[in-house]
This record gives structure tokens, C-alpha cells and sequence, in this order.
């Protein structure tokens, strides 16, 4: 089988060329975790930044593993680490907001992703609190959809969280994309700008 496998790589890269079909080799278990990594960097997606508050204590983070779980009931889904600073505000709070970024957010990604700018986060950006008391961002967004959470799962070294969602409000931006550890924009997307439903 192994032999077999090797002689159609071989024949792939006749047909396509060597830049074409690359990496048609297991990894060995050594490097496994790295080449996991470049193989998710290929998997692009929409970059959100999900926020949360009790009170005056707000949190927010940047986001790439967020996505839909079911329509019926409409459920979300994203990957939080254990250690984030936003992980015990969350359950406190019970809520969240998953706000998508708009092209034009690369930025706002980069600064709530920065560890060293945490305490910068709500203070360079336009934000303002919805009517249950989450924070959410106020320019070029995508898409706001404020959830409550639902349940999580704790696996290694994150957890997984999945909100019921009750509010949803879409803006008029085009979505910023994240790809091969950078930002990309480009994507159009056909009707549906400004509409709103939820409690």
C-alpha cells in the first residue's frame, strides 16, 4: 500500500508539477503537531472578536475557531484556552457577544489578540453595551450575534463553548478572512446588510 501511495505522489507531481502537490507524505509523530499547524493555516475563516462583561469588568479576544453549531435552534460555537483572561468573566457573566469583523478590522483583530495591549482593548475602540449589559463593537463590523452560553467542554488545553443565540444584527461590512497566519480580504457577499432579528 505504502508503495502504491508513493507512485501516485509521483505521478500527481508529473501531472501538476512539484508546487502543485506538495506534502503527500504522512508526518511522522515527531512532527506531527507542527504540520497540523500549517495544515489549519490553509483552513480560512472569518475572524471575530467575541466579548463579555460583568458589570464594569469587560473581556474580550480574538477569535478564529468561531462558527455555526445548529440553526435549529440557532447555536454557536468557539475555542477558548483555559488560561485566557476572559475565560472565569465568561461563565460568570453567562453571555457573550460574537462580533465578525469587517475588512477593514485587521487591527482591531491584532489588538485583542495582543497580550501586551490588553488593557488598551475597550479604550481604542468604539464599543457601547446592549440591553443585558454585553459589550459590543460599533464600527465596520460584519456581524453582531449576542448568545447566551449554553454549555462548554473542557478537552487539553481549551474549551469549547456553545451559545444559544438571541440576538442577531448584521452591519455592512465585508468580512475580514484569516489564512496561512495572515489577514485577507477580498470575499463579497450578496444581500442581507443592516437586517436584525432576536429579542
Amino acid at each position: 500500500m505504502r508503495n502504491r501511495e508513493k507512485r501516485g505522489g509521483g505521478l500527481l507531481r508529473r501531472l501538476f508539477g512539484n508546487d502543485s502537490f506538495q506534502g503527500e507524505e504522512d508526518a511522522s509523530p515527531g512532527d506531527l503537531a507542527d504540520v497540523f499547524k500549517l495544515a489549519m493555516r490553509r483552513n480560512a475563516g472569518s475572524v471575530a472578536v467575541i466579548t463579555t462583561a460583568v458589570g464594569k469588568k469587560m473581556a474580550g479576544f480574538t477569535s478564529t475557531s468561531f462558527d455555526s453549531l445548529s440553526v435549529d435552534p440557532p447555536t454557536v460555537f468557539f475555542g477558548m484556552g483555559n488560561e485566557a483572561s476572559a475565560y472565569d468573566l465568561l461563565f460568570e457573566a453567562g453571555q457573550f457577544a460574537v462580533n465578525i469583523l469587517g475588512e477593514t478590522q485587521a487591527d482591531v483583530a491584532a489588538l485583542f489578540a495582543d497580550k501586551a495591549r490588553r488593557d488598551r482593548r475597550f479604550k481604542d475602540v468604539a464599543w457601547s453595551k446592549t440591553a443585558s449589559g454585553v459589550p459590543t463593537l460599533q464600527t465596520a463590523t460584519a456581524a453582531t450575534i449576542e448568545c447566551r452560553v449554553h454549555s462548554h467542554l473542557r478537552a487539553f488545553t481549551h474549551t469549547i463553548v456553545i451559545g444559544a443565540v438571541e440576538k442577531v444584527r448584521l452591519g455592512g461590512a465585508e468580512p475580514l478572512i484569516y489564512v496561512n497566519a495572515g489577514y485577507a480580504r477580498g470575499v463579497r457577499l450578496a444581500g442581507g446588510d443592516g437586517q436584525s432579528a432576536g429579542a
